[in-house]
């Protein structure tokens, strides 16, 4: 975990790498104007600073609300932040932070602290998005069931059942996983949030974690499989570009439960809920109230997540590109957002 002081430094730098491009110019609205109330309320209350995780659907959230804040008049800066542990504490230091995505389920113990406990983080209601999500150890499908069209057998047919991971040990190791299955995660600073390792540990599989190093790299490991046919064990969720082309399945584990998943705690069983909020500094709704009911308005699908996802790839563009496009394809859906932020 990092410090405060180096979480604070890495939001002062307001920095945007990877799919998440920083902009902060306003996507063009064509003729359109926001209602001048609402663009006198938003100009009053200053700047708003988005956070931004590194991964697609995190960085078409980000884009999509800083955007349509500048289109009402709002001040608006993005900064990378890539880890939970210091998102929760920005945002418990700030005034003036908001986390369009954020997936709680994964992090219930930063919950705990910052948000029931110390009450230095809000939570505003869930995303229509969470309605579809999912997470964890996933496998191409034709692992199990094999794919006749392509010539491909199934190599480990006992899954999903997470207990037939151990008989299928050899269809996962790879020559740098020391003669254990390989399980690949996304990034290393992503570790804390999953408990990987004690995963193993507990439920004594013969696995090894290793890390892509990004999202980006982790979905061109699964797209490689993917091409060729090949085996691979690994984490993704959804929505996401992958689940979305490919066919693929989650391993089963033990049913969840909240004295397995956390700091200190087995890991050994499922993903729990897998709600994803939208958090903010303490008091932002009192201290910035236009901006807050935009972002209590602010709302998409995950069909409409993926929709945007799968641009991001299929044309190489990068967030703040793709959510320019969605703008100007859906102008009343977005423009509804500043119903109430006159106030």
């Amino acid at each position: 975990m990092q410090s405060v002081l180096g979480a604070a430094a890495v939001l002062a730098l307001v920095a945007g790498c990877g799919t998440g491009r920083t902009s902060n110019s306003a996507a063009s609205v064509g003729d359109w104007k926001a209602p001048k109330a609402v663009s006198d309320a938003l100009k009053k209350e200053g700047e708003v600073q988005v956070i931004l995780h590194d991964n697609s659907s995190s960085s078409v959230q980000a884009q999509l609300y800083a955007a349509v804040l500048r289109a009402f008049g709002g001040n608006v800066k993005i900064a990378t932040v890539n880890d939970y542990p210091s998102t929760f504490a920005i945002l418990s230091k700030a005034k003036n932070q908001v986390d369009p995505e954020m997936w709680t389920g994964s992090a219930p113990d930063l919950v705990k602290k910052y948000i029931k406990d110390d009450k230095t983080v809000d939570m505003f209601e869930v995303s229509d998005v969470d309605k579809t999500a999912a997470e964890g150890w996933y496998v191409p499908t034709y692992v199990i069931k094999g794919d006749p069209a392509r010539g491909i057998k199934p190599s480990c047919p006992g899954l999903p059942d997470w207990r037939a991971l151990n008989k299928c040990v050899d269809v996962f190791k790879t020559p740098d996983s020391g003669g254990k299955g390989r399980y690949l995660s996304g990034a290393k600073s992503w570790e804390p949030a999953y408990g990987d390792n004690e995963r193993i540990k507990n439920l004594k599989l013969n696995y090894k974690v290793a890390f892509a190093g990004s999202e980006a790299a982790l979905q061109a490991e699964w797209t490689r499989a993917e091409e060729q046919g090949k085996p691979i064990l690994a984490l993704m969720w959804s929505p996401h570009y992958l689940t979305s082309k490919y066919s693929l399945t989650k391993i089963k584990f033990p049913p969840y439960t909240p004295d397995c998943w956390g700091p200190g705690k087995s890991y050994a069983c499922d993903w729990g809920p897998l709600n994803i909020d939208k958090l903010t500094s303490r008091n932002f709704r009192g201290d910035y109230p236009a901006a807050a009911q935009v972002l209590d308005n602010y709302n998409l699908d995950g069909k409409q997540l993926g929709e945007m996802m799968t641009q991001m790839v299929d044309s190489g563009k990068t967030a703040d590109q793709v959510v320019a496009d969605w703008m100007k394809k859906n102008p009343s859906v977005w423009q509804a957002w500043s119903k109430g932020a006159d106030k």
